[in-house]
């Protein structure tokens, strides 16, 4: 009797084992099917790449590229009394009035105070004999209010000179003396001065030497362009908010059109007087040229760009382009060996991988 149940649970041992055995294999078989059937089902959702093209367009084609506007605004140091005594008679120096060598300042008691633009400053009485910096200036000087007397500047104070001083004066209503008087003479930092402020008035007493007579506001100094570009040298824009700046390319340098681009930087200056504008600079006359969308540019492992034009009903052969360009809408802008006949694919990497452009 026990051998009896010792074989019948035996059996009911085996049978177990077995019964786990078929379970486990008969899962490991649907787990197989399953990832198989999955695969399969992933490969029906994600073909290879559908190829999608487009023409090659003719247009117009302007070089267009990113670009930057700089600029600073410096103040100019104010202008300076020479010291010259009375009263203040006439004042044709307001603001607003743009100054150079040769014009009125104002007037003291009738005797006109008289511009002028020099690194060298007037600081003392000349006459016959005085040699210097000083004395070249103010024979240059002679020159600018006497075209007609012939003077020559050389740093010598002669006798020529006296004479030249001695016309001078007599034009302006003083007693000639020959020699010349610094007071007479009002310094600018630089032509094309522009007068922001003043406080002199007619009928007021002149100001002490050396005292403030005339402030300018910030001006424009360093206007410069950045940006490369792979268009030829010529007429250009720069571009941003609707305004267009002319702008000279010649070689890697670009030369700016300081007074047009004065207003649009000051409207972006910083409290330190820098001011940057983001642009694009442009052709001013624009060539004929083709077009593509800007997916259609391809850069191969080689480190060359191409495109991809289609060649029969399914194939496709690389054509090397130089990208010359881009428009607001992101089409570029490109040159090569191809014409507005070509269809060109608009997604190469999804079709073509990575490969080299041949």
């Amino acid at each position: 009797m026990n051998r009896m149940r010792a074989r019948r649970e035996g059996s009911g041992g085996v049978l177990y084992v077995s019964c786990v055995f078929v379970l486990i294999l008969t899962a490991a078989l649907c787990s197989w099917w399953l990832s198989r059937s999955s695969a399969d089902a992933l490969d029906d959702l994600d073909p290879t790449g559908v190829a999608v093209e487009a023409p090659v367009r003719s247009a117009s084609v302007d070089y267009s590229s990113p670009a930057i506007l700089s600029g600073t605004f410096v103040v100019a140091p104010a202008v300076l009394s020479t010291g010259l005594q009375g009263v203040i008679t006439a004042l044709p120096a307001v603001e607003g009035s743009v100054l150079q060598t040769g014009q009125v300042v104002y007037s003291i008691d009738g005797v006109p105070v008289v511009a002028y633009a020099s690194e060298t400053v007037f600081y003392r009485n000349l006459s016959v004999g005085a040699k210097g910096e000083d004395v070249e200036a103010a024979q240059e000087l002679l020159r600018t209010l006497l075209p007609e007397s012939g003077i020559t500047p050389n740093g010598i104070y002669s006798e020529s000179t006296a004479r030249t001083v001695r016309s001078y004066e007599r034009k302006i209503g003083r007693t000639p003396t020959g020699n010349f008087d610094p007071q007479l003479f009002v310094r600018l930092p630089h032509d094309q001065y522009v007068v922001a402020k003043t406080d002199l008035a007619v009928g007021a007493a002149a100001p002490g030497f050396s005292m403030p007579v005339m402030e300018s506001q910030a001006e424009l100094h360093e206007v410069t362009v950045s940006g490369a570009t792979r268009g030829p040298d010529g007429a250009y824009e720069f571009v941003s908010q609707g305004v267009a700046i002319p702008l000279e390319r010649s070689g890697d340098t670009w030369i700016v059109d300081a007074a047009a681009s004065e207003p649009f930087l000051r409207a972006a200056a910083e409290e330190d007087g820098s001011a940057k504008v983001d642009g694009r600079s442009r052709l001013a006359a624009p060539l004929s040229g083709l077009v593509v969308p800007g997916g259609a540019v391809y850069s191969g492992t080689d480190g060359a760009q191409c495109l991809f034009i289609a060649d029969g009903a399914s194939d496709y052969k690389s054509e090397k382009i130089e990208l010359i360009g881009s428009d607001v809408s992101g089409a570029a802008q490109v040159a090569g060996d191809l014409d507005t006949d070509d269809s060109v694919l608009v997604n190469p990497y999804v079709v073509m991988g990575k490969q080299s452009c041949h």
